[in-house]
């Protein structure tokens, strides 16, 4: 049993019903934590309608819109694909295709995802809660053997899973639920290093697993080096030491790496075919790094104001530099920097904790690491290793507050250190003040420190005082769970059930066309990305941190750019032009029209007619939009995708008169028959064409290019082409034939074989070390 006396039963159910109680408002009240207040109450077709309100629907947070235009959807259309008894590899419905599983974000693996399965709205708020539960009992079972006082277990708890980032990335459910996994790791080769059971290399294999598994990469990289550390440092630790054990643990950490090829090796070949290099993406806004002033956020994590209260005036990120580790954690913290004897014992999570920070910060060294093209940590934001200052912190406070009640001398020196952050606290705003900051932001900082600043003060006071140690930790339970819980539900959203995609006439329009064909949006106002995925919807457009290259310059075309031009993650229509909606099976354009937009100058240009109105959105239709699959009949070829490029980057060049096609061929003809193309299926992975020509022809399939896809004619596989810079194609031979197009990349094939080698081999070594040790 994990739990063996009553003070650890107590302990544990007490954090648990504290835990439960922060999501009050799922639990009491059936509201479900994902911000679709922003998605109902901003954008249209739904903005028409009141849903159940008087005057519309308040939005609580508006910076948290990658919940509804990613991750939900993601996991929603993830599960629906399962459910099908299918392996989702490719989402139809964003991109005119795009890889799902390859792009690591998903998560499609996680064993988390099982949540899912329970109800569309229900099992989506239980996924959400779990990551913060799982964060929590993982770290107080960690600290089992690190801590005595199990009510001090439960502050450190309480601080690592409504710390910083944990609050603000929680309902993006992939970062929370990757760090809660870190301390079920450690605390598992705790466990193995003490009674060599082979149980325990097992489950830290299966949590380590599960946490490259979740889909954050900067995680992934972090919580590695960590793990591997800490499995170094408590071998060191060891009186006596058994190098075959050390040996034994790791091995069994490198095979859950292998158990996750399933995802890491899809992930990494897709890394190198997305616009993750190209959009150079964390330069524009310096790698994510925090400025020196801003770390007055670890304790005061409103200082610059709230996104949720509309007031937030910092100069970088909320929802990603957030470093709050609770008003008074930092205070407790700071004077083991100082005293050598209990330095010497919490060194190792001391030194993670400032290396946390330091590389977190705003610097000239920490600019030149992330100028470095470093994978899986100078593509993204700095600041998301303030998860690990949560993870760090939160363990060295459990050795402080022990301390703290024991030693009187090292409450003075939390009195000293509580003195500097009051000290900081006056020269943040002398330096504001001078920098010529409004006394409406100053005012904001001065309400908003009001709590950390007396909860500091309390703890001068009561490190004076000669009072019981249970007396200390109730003070310091309420006053923590106060502070955290209330940092962690004033940032996140919780919305009644109607407001998560709910159905409008324009959307039911489009549900109803019985046909194949694809969306576009005239106004960024309607239909925002990704979520016409939980319609079942098929767009040309999307937003994806690892969008395809080649679509992505491609889709630099449809908007009257050069191919060449600058790419981003975000695929949308700004001015189209109707030839390249037309090779992409747009049949439907969207637009807002109403007193404060106005109808796009695209209508007027191409005379497009309305078919459907519902309010401020209104629906236009395509009249020359060509099939999902269709014959051309001139096409020229390029050896080289230079070539290519200099072709696609000519402004006239017009795609419904001529074909472009990369081949390495010489000789490839110019001219084809034009025959007939039915498209009989089209499924998750999978296309069913069937062709009837009078001579060779030349089929284009208006789905992104990737070299996963596999076509076969007949049965006998042939080479799929790359056309026009991002679509597919094929040459077809005269007569009838029958057509598969099969996305089975191999990155995902070598990734299963190694999984499945890997996690034989684990239960061959487990089975063999389990025999040894009983035999």
């Amino acid at each position: 049993m994990i739990i063996k006396n009553k003070a650890n039963l107590f302990s544990f159910i007490l954090l648990i019903l504290l835990v439960i109680f922060s999501y009050n408002q799922f639990f009491f009240h059936k509201k479900i934590p994902v911000p679709s207040d922003l998605l109902v109450g901003v954008y249209y077709p739904w903005l028409d309608y009141k849903w159940g309100t008087i005057t519309g629907v308040p939005v609580k947070n508006p910076i948290i819109s990658d919940v509804f235009s990613q991750f939900f959807p993601w996991k929603e259309l993830i599960v629906d694909i399962f459910r099908q008894k299918e392996i989702p590899l490719w989402n139809q419905y964003s991109f005119s295709g795009t890889p799902i599983l390859e792009n690591y974000h998903s998560g499609v693996f996680f064993p988390g995802n099982i949540f899912l399965f329970i109800s569309q709205n229900y099992g989506w708020a239980l996924f959400i809660f779990f990551q913060t539960f799982f964060a929590a009992v993982g770290m107080f079972l960690f600290l089992k053997n690190h801590c005595k006082r199990p009510l001090v277990r439960v502050i450190s708890a309480l601080i690592f899973c409504f710390s910083g980032l944990m609050t603000t990335w929680t309902e993006f459910g992939t970062g929370t639920w990757a760090a809660a996994m870190i301390p079920w790791v450690l605390f598992f080769i705790d466990k193995y290093f003490l009674n060599k059971k082979v149980s325990n290399l097992i489950l830290s294999c299966s949590f380590l697993t599960s946490l490259y598994l979740a889909g954050n990469a900067q995680i992934t990289l972090f919580g590695s080096l960590i793990i591997g550390a800490y499995t170094i440092k408590v071998y060191l630790s060891q009186k006596t030491r058994n190098f075959k054990n050390f040996v034994t643990m790791t091995i069994f950490l490198l095979l859950s790496i292998g158990m996750a090829a399933i995802a890491l090796f899809p992930a990494y070949k897709q890394e190198s075919l997305s616009v993750r290099k190209s959009e150079a993406y964390s330069s524009t806004f310096n790698y994510g790094l925090t400025p020196l002033n801003e770390l007055i956020r670890l304790y005061i994590p409103d200082f610059f104001g709230n996104p949720s209260t509309y007031n937030f005036w910092g100069t970088v990120s909320y929802h990603e530099n957030s470093s709050f580790l609770g008003s008074l954690t930092l205070a407790f913290i700071l004077p083991l920097f100082f005293i050598k004897k209990y330095r010497k014992k919490n060194l190792f999570w001391l030194i993670i904790f400032a290396l946390s920070i330091f590389l977190a910060l705003d610097s000239p060294i920490t600019n030149f690491i992330y100028k470095q093209p470093f994978p899986l940590l100078t593509y993204s934001s700095a600041s998301r290793i303030f998860f690990i200052s949560g993870l760090s912190a939160s363990i060295l406070f459990s050795y402080t507050l022990s301390i703290f009640i024991e030693d009187k001398t090292y409450r003075k020196k939390i009195v000293l250190s509580s003195l500097v952050l009051i000290g900081l606290l006056v020269l943040e705003f002398v330096f504001l003040k001078n920098k010529g900051v409004s006394d409406v932001n100053l005012f904001v900082s001065l309400r908003n420190s009001i709590l950390p600043l007396g909860g500091l003060c309390m703890l001068i006071i009561i490190s004076f005082l000669n009072i019981p140690s249970g007396i200390f930790i109730f003070f310091f339970i309420s006053f923590f769970y106060f502070d955290l819980s209330r940092y962690f539900l004033k940032y996140n959203t919780f919305v009644d059930q109607n407001f998560i995609f709910p159905k409008t006439p324009a959307i039911e329009f489009l549900e109803q066309d019985q046909d194949v064909f694809r969306i576009g949006r005239l106004n960024r106002e309607v239909l925002t990305p990704n979520t016409w995925i939980q319609y079942k919807l098929s767009s040309v457009e999307g937003y994806d941190p690892l969008a395809l290259e080649n679509y992505s310059r491609f889709f630099n075309r449809v908007n009257l750019n050069k191919y060449s031009d600058p790419i981003n993650r975000y695929s949308e229509i700004y001015t189209p032009d109707i030839n390249f909606l037309s090779i992409l099976n747009v049949k439907y354009l969207l637009s807002v029209e109403n007193e404060k937009i106005t109808p796009s100058p695209f209508i007027k240009k191409y005379n497009l007619q309305p078919i459907f109105q519902d309010k401020s959105t209104v629906i236009y239709k395509n009249d020359n939009y060509l099939p999902r699959v269709y014959f051309v009949e001139k096409t020229t070829s390029f050896t080289n995708k230079e070539q290519l490029t200099e072709r696609m980057n000519d402004l006239n060049y017009n795609p419904l008169k001529e074909t472009l096609v990369l081949s390495d061929e010489t000789g490839f003809r110019n001219n084809w028959s034009i025959g007939n193309a039915i498209l009989k299926e089209l499924k998750n992975n999978l296309i069913s064409i069937e062709t009837d020509n009078n001579n060779d022809g030349f089929l284009v399939i208006s789905n992104a290019y990737h070299p996963g896809w596999h076509i076969y004619i007949d049965n006998a596989e042939q080479e799929l082409y790359e056309v026009n810079g991002g679509l597919c194609g094929v040459s077809v031979p005269k007569g009838k034939h029958s057509i598969t197009v099969k996305y089975w990349p191999k990155s995902v094939e070598t990734g299963i074989r190694v999984s499945l080698i890997s996690i034989f081999s684990a239960i061959i070594l487990s089975l063999y070390l389990f025999f040894k040790k009983h035999k």
